[in-house]
């Protein structure tokens, strides 16, 4: 459709420094750019837990394998941040008892383990 608009068609890798996993997007049309974007994201989450998954049974430190230790603790506002959305929403599903599992600390404010937010993200996807 673009190549017959007189557009033109351009391929590029999806990880830029990743040869080895040899795929790449092409732009034709925004919608479809949006659906490969989408499918990218979702594919780097997967190997992301992947590469946790196998360097957990390899038993390496989460020093060694570069992530976020399980039981650190996050501010609503890290959680927010990460899921680009507002406190309100935040507050929203946890009225709902659709957020992850927090920890109400004795001065009142909220954490949420690193583990609970990333087994309550994991949950969160869809086929």
């Amino acid at each position: 459709m673009a190549e017959a608009s007189g557009g033109t068609t351009v391929t590029r890798p999806m990880f830029r420094g990743r040869p080895d996993l040899g795929s790449t997007v092409t732009d034709v049309e925004p919608i479809a750019a949006l659906q490969a974007a989408t499918s990218l994201n979702h594919a780097a989450r997967r190997l992301a837990v992947e590469y946790v998954r196998q360097a957990r049974e390899a038993n390496d430190s989460w020093h060694d394998i570069g992530v976020a230790h399980p039981d650190e603790k996050l501010t609503v506002d890290e959680v927010c941040l990460e899921l680009k959305i507002s406190r309100s929403t935040f507050y929203e599903w946890r009225q709902k008892r659709r957020g992850p599992r927090c920890i109400r600390l004795p001065n009142g404010a909220l954490r949420v383990r690193r583990r609970d937010f990333d087994d309550w993200l994991a949950g969160q996807e869809v086929a």
